[in-house]
């Protein structure tokens, strides 16, 4: 399990009681919607630069993937209970701390993802980019 006073700058862990589970739990899996999303930039990236056309619908189901996945990880329901679980902690913490700041943004990046459908997100990433 992740060491939140390592991972959160700011972390007012360091020296005091440590976070509840719920909140090394949420860590992890931003952690792993971090890797994914990055691992869409860096796909639609080669697309854009290097790829060849012959390639492009591969590419797209790659990039579909990869959206989907990370949506998926995103909206799970388990974050909405970590979410929810967190509430009273997060109650107790000074607003101004990196824990604080990560529940405000994560409860914010889950309320707004459940209202787009996976089926959304996957068709968008498998779009070809601008240009």
């Amino acid at each position: 399990m992740p060491d939140p006073s390592q991972a959160v700058p700011g972390s007012t862990a360091a020296g005091s009681d440590p976070p509840p589970p719920a909140f090394c739990h949420l860590l992890e899996r931003w952690r792993v919607i971090h890797h994914l999303q990055a691992a869409g930039s860096l796909l639609r990236w080669d697309q854009e630069v290097s790829m060849p056309p012959a390639g492009a619908a591969a590419r797209a189901e790659q990039n579909a993937t990869v959206g989907r996945l990370a949506h998926e990880a995103l909206v799970d329901p388990q974050v909405g209970e970590w979410l929810e679980a967190l509430r009273d902690w997060e109650g107790t913490l000074p607003p101004d701390s990196g824990e604080a700041a990560v529940l405000r943004v994560a409860r914010r990046q889950y309320q707004r993802a459940r209202r787009i459908p996976v089926a959304l997100v996957a068709d968008r990433s498998a779009l070809p980019p601008r240009a």
